[in-house]
């Protein structure tokens, strides 16, 4: 299977499952039976991200599935839309293939989906991507 993971940094199967698919800047790309993986950049630093260049970069990469740490209810409806299998991934890439291999990798629920950017999720996002991001802690 070629197993499709949000991330912000490439650290191979140690690399984190990033937490809001819809901006991740980079995509890595597991061939399941053999744990040869590939990074694909979804948009550069100087380049705002967002899910249409996310979904641009998966219709070229065309994954069986796709295993991720957080979506919003809209995007996870564009995927499931387009044909997508959607798996809720682990903290890392190699821990969810494992629960692939167990055959307890469970597919994303229909009734949890992300309402926005967390703090931490805006602190990674920064750091991958060399963007000074904040948040208005007001809304």
């Amino acid at each position: 299977m070629k197993l499709c993971f949000p991330i912000t940094e490439n650290n191979g199967l140690n690399s984190r499952v990033f937490s809001h698919f819809g901006v991740t800047p980079k995509l890595l790309i597991v061939n399941t039976d053999t744990r040869e993986y590939e990074e694909v950049a979804v948009h550069t630093a100087d380049q705002q991200g967002g899910l249409d260049k996310v979904l641009s970069a998966l219709h070229t990469i065309s994954p069986d599935a796709i295993a991720l740490a957080g979506i919003g209810q809209g995007a996870l409806d564009r995927l499931r839309q387009q044909g997508f299998t959607v798996y809720r991934g682990e903290e890392t890439v190699a821990a969810t293939l494992d629960k692939l291999i167990q055959n307890t990798l469970d597919e994303w629920p229909d009734t949890t989906s992300c309402t926005g950017l967390d703090k931490a999720t805006l602190e990674e996002l920064s750091r991958a991507t060399g963007l000074d991001i904040s948040i208005d802690e007001s809304c």
